[in-house]
Parts: structure tokens; sequence; C-alpha cells
């Protein structure tokens, strides 16, 4: 059985409140989908990019802060031409660093040489939301993903992502049958409430309340059995700390399935309060720095939660992090808005029709002064 333990990294002595942190190199991705959003998880960022020396040199400032674990995202980060360097400049910092990174894996030319060179401390993670063709997304289980995917097993350990929605749910059974035949591992992710999607049709500015709702599906009250059918039991949950959603763990002792779901609560700060979207569906959930030199949280864009890196002196940079630091020391776990609307959701009417009355929305997404 895999060993699955929280991570005793240090901050000031004290279990750190984080722990990874992100850099989301690039918004630049070769997919588009449906419930995705322009840059994904780098999204609303443009510009000049922040020089590889600096990511590095936040990078040692973090891991002196006790953060080990570094994940790359984008965008499509293979995309990025300075990614290995990026990789092995991480590596370098300490012998006890490791990097995490988010692929859709469509590139094996650019991706494979990568991880058979920089194999050591090294995770792939690979979306995969479909295991038949479909319009709402290319990151479909096909024959060349599958031999994409058993060539980098051969470097590194892999794990897929799905995004459950109800259009893909029926497929997790089989799924989960392709990563216990390939010793994968597999993280559930629920429906995030994004700013826009691009629809079925790979066009931005979908109607949000509609798709969300069509789409959205509480995975633990939806799917434990069939993760249960399938041979899995629930081993713990593992809490990030002062960090996002805790994720509870199954496992059939060959393989674990973790999952995120929304419905469990995350984690706010109290000056969340002052911003337009507090109790957002997910929450203060990783420190990020954006392809422009942007340290912000995560999904969110509250501004005096963001320092623009770039350029500053060093010690300036520390202090920014200390502060980012903190500030996910001294969340608390609470729910978001999606409790209010959870049991309006689960009702008959809204699961028949598969949308929840339209006076009900989950979250505001108004682009105020305090937003990106």
């Amino acid at each position: 059985m895999k060993n699955i333990e929280n991570r005793g990294l240090v901050f000031n002595g004290q279990p750190t409140p984080v722990p990874y942190f992100t850099f989301a190199v690039t918004g630049i991705c070769n997919y588009k989908c449906s419930y995705c959003c322009i840059g994904a998880e780098n999204h609303g960022f443009r510009g000049e990019e922040i020089p590889l020396n600096e990511m590095l040199e936040i990078a040692q400032i973090f891991y002196q802060k006790g953060v080990k674990i570094f994940r790359i995202t984008g965008g499509e980060p293979t995309i990025w031409k300075p990614l290995e360097e990026l990789i092995q400049g991480i590596h370098a910092i300490a012998s006890d660093t490791h990097v995490n990174l988010n692929s859709n894996a469509s590139l094996p030319k650019k991706l494979i040489p990568i991880l058979e060179r920089n194999s050591e401390r090294f995770t792939l993670r690979v979306s995969v939301d479909r295991m038949t063709p479909a319009l709402d997304t290319p990151k479909t289980w096909t024959p060349r993903l599958s031999e994409t995917l058993k060539e980098a097993r051969k470097y590194v350990p892999v794990r897929l992502n799905m995004v459950v929605m109800r259009s893909n749910m029926n497929e997790l059974p089989q799924l989960i049958d392709v990563c216990n035949e390939n010793d994968f591992d597999l993280k559930l992710l629920d429906l995030y409430y994004n700013r826009d999607f691009f629809g079925e049709d790979g066009k931005t500015m979908v109607d949000i309340n509609e798709f969300w709702w069509k789409q959205f599906v509480p995975i633990l009250d939806t799917l434990t059995d069939v993760m249960e059918n399938k041979g899995f039991s629930f081993i713990n949950q593992y809490d990030h700390g002062s960090f996002g959603i805790p994720l509870p763990i199954f496992t059939n002792g060959n393989m674990y399935i973790s999952v995120k779901d929304s419905t469990r609560g995350t984690h706010f700060h109290k000056d969340c309060i002052g911003c337009s979207e507090y109790r957002c569906q997910e929450g203060l959930y990783s420190p990020m720095l954006s392809s422009t030199g942007t340290l912000h949280v995560g999904e969110c864009r509250y501004k005096p939660y963001m320092t623009e890196m770039r350029g500053l002196p060093h010690e300036s940079k520390e202090k920014a992090i200390d502060r980012m630091l903190t500030l996910f020391k001294e969340t608390e776990l609470s729910q978001s808005k999606l409790s209010e609307i959870l049991e309006v959701y689960l009702s008959e009417s809204a699961v028949q029709k598969g949308l929840a009355p339209e006076s009900v929305s989950p979250f505001r997404r108004s682009y105020k002064s305090a937003h990106v």
C-alpha cells in the first residue's frame, strides 16, 4: 500500500500553513475545455513575463520558509520554453525539493524527454475527463494518450485528474480501472464556478449559472458508492493545514483516489470578508506566482492579497512571502456558499432538471475595483 502522510513542513518552527507553492508559467493552452477559461490558472494576467532567475529566487525563499513542493501549471506548461530550466533550478535548490507538473500530455515529444532527464523528485499530473470522445473536452483517454502516459510512468509517478460533471460521471468506473491497471493514482475534482467557461462550442462567455448548475456534482454524496463498488475504502483525510479544501483519501491497496469536494468547506481569513466574492467555492488554497510575477492566492483576485514581485529587491520579496504565509497561517475552515444552496441543488426537481432555480445563484461574479 502506498504511504500517504501529511507533510511535516516547517514555518517558524511550526508546520507550514502551505504544503506547496505554485508557478502558473503561462496562460497559453492548446486545448479549450468546456469548463475552463482563458488563461486557466493564469487567467487575468497578461503582459511581460517575470524572468526565470526571479522565479527561482522566489522558490528559494519559499524553500527557506519550509515549502519543499513546487507545482507547475498553466495553461499548458510544456508550451513554455524555459520549463526544464525551472524544473532543474528547483531541484538545484536542495536535495529534498519536489516538482509536481500539471499537463495535458498532448505534446509527448516535449514532455517525455523532460521526464527522462528530471525523473527524481517529480510527479506528473494529467487531466483526463472523458473515456470516450466528446465535444466538451479534448482531455479524452485515447490510444495516443495511453501510450504517452505508460511511457511517462517509466520515469515518474503519474496521477490522473478528473473534473467530475454530470456529463462524464458515468465514466468514472472505467477511469478507475485504467488507473488501477497502469499504476496511476487519481484525483477527482468538482466543477469550479469559473469567471467564464468556454462551453461545448469552444467559445467563451456561455451562461455561467446555467452551465455550472447543469454540470456540478457533489462528488462524495453522489459517487462514494461507485468507489466502494470498485473495492475502495476511506483511509484518512489529507488536511493541508491552513490550506484549501480537506481531501478524503480512498484506496484499494494498490492506488489511491483523493477527492476535492467543495461542499465539505474550505479555508478563509478574517480579511476575506472585505472581498465581494467572500465565501467563494475555493477559498484560500495555494500561494501562486502568475506568469507576469504577481504573487497571489490561487483563483483569488482580491487585491489586498496580491503583490507585484517582478523587480522587487530580495528583502521586499521575502517580506511579501512572509505576509502570504502568515495569511494562510491565520485561516480557518468554514463553509462556502455551497452549504447554503446544496439543499436546493439536491431537491428532486433540481435533480430531475439538472438545473437549480435561476433565482438561486451560488456565487456572485462581480468585477469591482477590488479585482483584476
